[in-house]
Order: structure tokens, then sequence, then C-alpha cells
């Protein structure tokens, strides 16, 4: 990737003008080598993935990564040119890390690590094999349907402003800034730019156009540029579909609350800090303003894309936060570890959400989402406190092509997810808001309080296979017409249907 990044520049950018320390051994050469870069990414640039063992680093290698994902041209290239290495040549070449690389004073940790690597070199070989056999389907696939898109965290790096220190932190880092900075540049490219030309202004493009011809690392040019992308706050866009759909930016607009949450573990009580509100409330006027000059107007239908879905499973985000997240007691990093990203985590931030949908007065409020490794689809009927009514549908298809919950954790959600699927079928779930926005779950036979902030009603649909929740890969289908929505999942060898919600009730 880094051989193709330079081909494709013309030029390798100088990290080490960044970072003193990138120009010293063995950093010098493990930038450049096969699994070298953990460390440098998580001490320089203060990012937290436990994957960042080849992470993208340069605009080069972030434009690869989008042209190797869409078309099979650079894939010929490469594979003509002998980038494609076997283990064997990669070590002879010194094209591979290994953290035990004195085989003098390390013999049999340095055998060890070669005979790991090479397991896990060609695990990953054979999946690239796959993924270039499908290249070939994927150029055919975009090039006949329109197709619209919005960041979330993996176009960029995983945990992207996960939390307030981690954003304090790679701030804080000049080359954590710069590969940030490199990821959105190539999304602004690759993506943004096709999203809606007209929303650039011509300062921005000149800025873009300035830093491009030269990356030089070490000049006024990279650092406007650089603070440029950091601080750009209008990364929504609304897409002339019909009905019109507005895409938010849950990654970059984030508000992260100073106020502590109590956490308790066994005996052990601490505070921590609040889950982040994934839009500002003050981000929000941009958002409506965006829409609006779109030319939809209220009391027309809208898709609102959310690359979180704003109702989750409510067993996998209780389970989440109720037994994983108090683990930060003892000094767990669950935050960097496992994804509290929830609309729900932030009652403020959700209700915030909720009152600008109502605000809108969209005559149907349709919400698509992913990023959760399943597939669900949601109805939810919302009253606030001064009578004002709300009905919104939610769409979530995900993943397309990944595992969903791997690991040991991962097993033990998916029994808890198996048993939550027996008792939840075609029940309706009631919960309110107080006023200190704390969203509370009704039972049976409690009643909600004059005083709530807004009450919901929310029914999970069932697939035909009489699921409300689909593990499997797969990409969603929603049809819409005057009296009805259906949702379908498209899978490798079948279909699935969820029921048929009837507008007409």
């Amino acid at each position: 990737m880094t051989e193709a990044s330079k081909q494709l520049i013309g030029k390798r950018e100088k990290l080490a003008q960044l970072d003193h320390r990138l120009n010293e051994e063995p950093f010098r050469d493990s930038l450049f080598q096969i699994r070298g870069r953990q460390f440098i990414m998580e001490q320089f640039c203060k990012f937290t993935s436990k994957n960042s063992h080849n992470h993208a680093m340069t605009i080069g290698e972030y434009a690869v990564l989008y042209l190797m994902a869409w078309s099979p041209a650079l894939w010929k290239v490469m594979m003509d040119e002998g980038y494609f290495l076997s283990f064997e040549e990669a070590v002879k070449k010194n094209k591979m890390y290994f953290v035990f690389n004195d085989a003098s004073q390390h013999q049999d940790e340095h055998e060890i690590e070669i005979f790991l690597d090479e397991n896990r070199y060609y695990e990953h070989v054979a999946e690239v094999e796959d993924i270039y056999q499908t290249i070939y389907s994927t150029r055919r696939l975009l090039a006949n349907i329109p197709t619209y898109m919005i960041f979330d965290d993996h176009d960029i790096t995983d945990d992207w402003n996960i939390n307030l220190d981690w954003k304090k932190n790679v701030n804080q880092s000049n080359p954590g800034r710069h590969v940030i900075a490199n990821g959105l540049a190539a999304y602004w490219l690759f993506q943004g730019w096709g999203n809606d030309p007209t929303s650039f202004s011509p300062i921005f493009l000149r800025k873009m156009a300035k830093y491009f011809k030269s990356y030089q690392l070490s000049s006024y040019a990279h650092d406007a540029w650089e603070t440029q992308l950091l601080k750009y706050d209008s990364w929504n866009f609304v897409a002339p579909t019909k009905p019109k759909a507005i895409f938010l930016d849950t990654r970059t607009q984030r508000e992260f609350d100073l106020s502590p949450v109590p956490l308790r573990l066994g005996r052990l009580i601490k505070e921590k800090e609040s889950p982040p509100q994934l839009i500002g409330k003050n981000r929000w006027q941009k958002i409506s303003d965006c829409l609006f000059k779109s030319g939809w107007s209220s009391g027309e239908q809208l898709f609102v894309i959310s690359p979180t879905p704003v109702y989750g499973i409510r067993l996998i985000e209780s389970f989440l936060h109720q037994y994983i997240y108090p683990l930060k007691i003892i000094g767990f990093p669950v935050n960097t570890t496992f994804d509290f990203e929830a609309w729900k985590y932030n009652g403020e931030g959700f209700s915030e959400m909720l009152h600008r949908l109502k605000d809108w007065n969209a005559s149907r409020i349709y919400i698509l989402s992913g990023d959760v490794h399943y597939a669900s689809a949601v109805t939810s009927k919302i009253e606030f406190r001064h009578g004002e009514h709300l009905c919104l549908h939610q769409f979530t298809s995900s993943p397309m092509n990944n595992m969903s919950f791997p690991g040991l954790w991962g097993g033990l959600l998916k029994k808890f997810v198996n048993f939550y699927i027996r008792n939840r079928r075609k029940k309706e779930l009631s919960r309110y808001c107080n006023e200190g926005f704390k969203i509370i779950k009704q039972r049976k036979n409690d009643s909600c309080p004059s005083t709530f902030t807004w009450r919901e009603k929310i029914r999970y649909l069932a697939t035909d296979n009489n699921n409300i929740i689909e593990l499997d890969n797969n990409i969603g289908l929603l049809t819409l017409s005057a009296d009805s929505i259906q949702n379908t999942l498209l899978q490798k060898d079948k279909e699935l249907q969820f029921e048929t919600i009837n507008l007409s009730n």
C-alpha cells in the first residue's frame, strides 16, 4: 500500500517533519514495514485501536484504500508489478516488522513470532483474494446506482472521537492530527465533494488545492489545510432522493458532557464522564438550515440517515451500559474496546434529536442506519409533554460483509440476544424521559409521571422467520408505496422480509 501510494501521489509524505522520532530507528524502517505501525499509532498519534499494525497514515494510502475498495484497476497494476509478496519474500526484503527482531538475543521468541506472523499473513492474503474477486461486481453496482455516503469511525480510524480524552490526546499530537486530516481529505475527494459540490466554498477549495500542490508538511499551506479539515462543521448534506434524505454527521459534531455519571462495580463506586451527545445541541441549527435550503418543506416525507441507529436493540445497549461500562472503575478501557455510542446513552442528546425531528414537521420520517453488525426494523410513536406527536420508522442493515459480535464477549452477547428475541416478539416497549433527561423503561404496572419530557411506545418488527434481529450478512432494500412500507434483507442465498408497515393505520 505504501509503494502504491507513492506511485499514485508522486512523492512520499515526510512524516518525520511532524515528529522527529519517526526519523530514528526502529521507526524509520517500521513506518513502511508490514505490521510495523502499532506502536507508532498508539504512542505518537495517540490512537487507541488494537488493530493499527497497518494503519493508513498518508493521503496516498487513504486514496489507495478507496481505489482498491471500488475498482479492480489498481489491483491489476499492483499484481502485474509484483506489489504482493509472499511471506518469505517480505522477510527477505526486510518488508516485515518483528517485535523480537534480534535473533541472536531472542532466538526462541523470534522464531515463534515468525511462525505466528506467517500464519496471520496468509490468512490475510486469503481474505484479500476473496475481496478482489468481488471488486468487479462492486464496480458494476456503483456504476449503475446513484450512491451517497457519510463517514463513520472506520473511514478514518477505530474509536474516532469516542470520548473527550481521545479527542484531546489526538489533537495534541502532530502526527495524530495529520492522519485524521488525511482521512477526512480522502473522504472529501472520493465521497464528500460529490455528495454536495456546492457546499464547499471557494476558500475551502483553494486551501485544499494549495496544499495538494506541494505536500509540504512543514508549511503554512499544510497548517491551513489541516485546521480547515479538523474544524469543518458542515459534512452533513441532503441527497436529492424522493423523499429527500438528510445525512447526519454523528462523528465530528459530538458534544462531550463534563457532568459526572455514577458507576458501581460490586462495592466500588466512582464517577466517570458521560457518553457523548452524538450531535451537540448547538450543532442542530446548521443541519436544519442545510435541510430547508435544499428545497425540502415541512409536511413532506423525509429520510434521516444516521450512521449509528437512533433505536438499537435494547438488550445489547443495556448489556453494554449496565455490565460492561462499569468496568471503567477498575481501569478497563471499555470506551475504546466497546462502542458506547448509542443515541440513548446520552438522554439530553437523544431528547434534543427528537425535538428537532418533531420541529421539522415532516409528514413521515424514515431513519436508515448501519454500523451495529445486525439488522432490525423499529417503529416508535412519541408524545411530547405539550401534546405534540412524532412517529418514526427505522430500518437498520448491517453488516454487509463482517462478522457480527466475534470473540468471547460476542458469543455471550449472541446468547443473550437469542434469549431476548424469544421474549420480545410482538411486544411493545414503553419508556419516558424525565426532567433530568434520564430515559426510564416503564414496567407493566408503572405509570408515567405528568412531568415527562417525552414518552414513547416502541415496537420491533419481526422477519418472516419470526426474528426481530438478523445477525448474518445482509443489505437492506426498502420499498415505499402510498400506503405501506416493506423492508427486505438481501442475503447471499435468501431474502428475508420484515412484516409490512401499513401506513393507513
